[in-house]
């Protein structure tokens, strides 16, 4: 048991050392707002103070999870987190671990910085761990390993109960369109003949024609393969399947195509890719997840948001409404890196009401459409920036999932050799 004194019990603080000192280190922990409790207590024990107001030995707190409501000062600064949040035992030499960690893990910038790009998606450079070169790292993680440190340093009987970070890896595939050809209606099969027609594209158009005849097998169709080859491996991906009509920026095959059935059937682990449209009204986000339970016949409680397009102030109530229990969005489309300075689940935090959600985001740091779609790299600074990312996730005992798309393991057209850049990525992660 480790007792935690503050002189405010709030909604913030709860929120943050339950995350932290519990969640993530494994103790159990007990509030107080007495400060006599708090000095006959004999066994492990943090006074979380104010700075102005701390005694010797206390930590010296940031105002921050003392506060309501939201500044916009905080994500206008360039500063380090020492300047940010300067706390901690020794304020002259350190930060309040507890202040960052809440900063970074609640998305505060992501509530108080309104610029977004043309999806309505907060951007990577917008962000503090952008400005300050942190991205790659999984710097919440690392404070984290520096509060067990100290804490055990100071108390050892914590070591006993404290959950030993180990690095872990995880995997999942975005299915936003199972098959190039396969499925589609007549209506948009003679649309995609005339465009390819009129474009002069005869090899596309030749190709579509044979898979609609079954004389081809179709370009995206390697589910089996890559069921067996996650086998062999010795690794099981998350399948994120979109059920979303055929419309921008959503395109899918027909819902009610018999062989995207039977994938999502098939595999290990299935889960709900939202479409776009699903967040403009819930009826299509309940028409999408009622789809995808009734062929796995199971309930289905992930979900990853096409395009990663998140609305942190309104779309995880609308999940938890529809029984979602974990959020896989919590990453950059434009950019690889720890989004929330971790890799390690937490649930959400809800700015309008000040409460903690039950939800959880699952964050995510690699993603290859990232540098096929808006980072004009070689292949050799992608590998450059991938294998830093996954070192600095080791280092930290951190948690790293790597998402592909399904349609970049098809070696077909533009993604020639994207299934290699796989299989060569799974190696180094695991």
């Amino acid at each position: 048991m480790l007792l935690v004194y503050a002189p405010q019990i709030s909604s913030r603080l709860q929120y943050t050392f339950k995350v932290v000192l519990q969640n993530w280190c494994g103790w159990r922990i007990r509030f107080t707002l007495s400060r006599e409790e708090y000095n006959a207590c004999e066994e492990a024990k943090i006074a979380y103070v104010p700075a102005k107001e701390a005694l010797d030995g206390d930590w010296k707190a940031h105002s921050l999870l003392f506060e309501e409501g939201l500044d916009k000062e905080y994500y206008e600064t360039n500063q380090s987190f020492k300047s940010l949040f300067p706390g901690g035992v020794e304020a002259s030499q350190s930060i309040d671990w507890f202040a960052a960690i809440f900063f970074n893990i609640s998305r505060y910038e992501e509530w108080v910085n309104p610029h977004r790009d043309e999806y309505g998606r907060y951007e990577p450079q917008e962000s503090v761990l952008h400005k300050q070169g942190l991205l790659s790292r999984p710097i919440v993680d690392e404070w984290v390993n520096a509060l067990q440190a100290y804490l055990i340093n100071l108390y050892p009987s914590l070591a006993a109960t404290v959950f030993k970070r180990k690095y872990q890896s995880a995997f999942s595939i975005d299915v936003d369109r199972p098959f190039l050809y396969r499925g589609r209606s007549l209506g948009n099969r003679l649309a995609v003949f005339g465009k390819a027609a009129l474009e002069g594209r005869w090899t596309d158009l030749t190709q579509h024609l044979y898979v609609w005849l079954k004389r081809e097998k179709d370009p995206y169709d390697q589910f089996d393969a890559m069921v067996y080859h996650a086998q062999l491996e010795g690794y099981s991906p998350i399948y994120f399947f979109h059920v979303g009509s055929y419309e921008e920026p959503d395109k899918n095959v027909r819902k009610d195509y018999s062989a995207y059935g039977r994938m999502i059937r098939m595999v290990p682990e299935a889960a709900w890719h939202a479409s776009v449209r699903s967040m403009q009204a819930l009826e299509y986000g309940q028409k999408e997840l009622s789809q995808i339970r009734k062929c796995r016949r199971e309930g289905i409680s992930r979900v990853r948001q096409h395009y990663l397009v998140d609305d942190l102030v309104h779309r995880p109530k609308q999940l938890e409404s529809l029984g979602i229990t974990a959020d896989y969005s919590m990453g950059y489309a434009q950019q690889n890196g720890f989004r929330a300075g971790t890799g390690y689940a937490f649930p959400h935090y809800d700015f309008m009401t000040e409460t903690a959600l039950s939800i959880v985001h699952v964050p995510f740091a690699i993603m290859e459409s990232a540098y096929q779609s808006y980072l004009p790299y070689q292949a050799m600074e992608m590998w450059t920036q991938w294998e830093q990312i996954i070192h600095n996730a080791k280092q930290a005992n951190s948690r790293l999932e790597v998402v592909f798309h399904w349609h970049s393991l098809s070696d077909h057209g533009p993604y020639e050799g994207w299934r290699s850049i796989y299989n060569k990525l799974i190696e180094k992660v695991i």
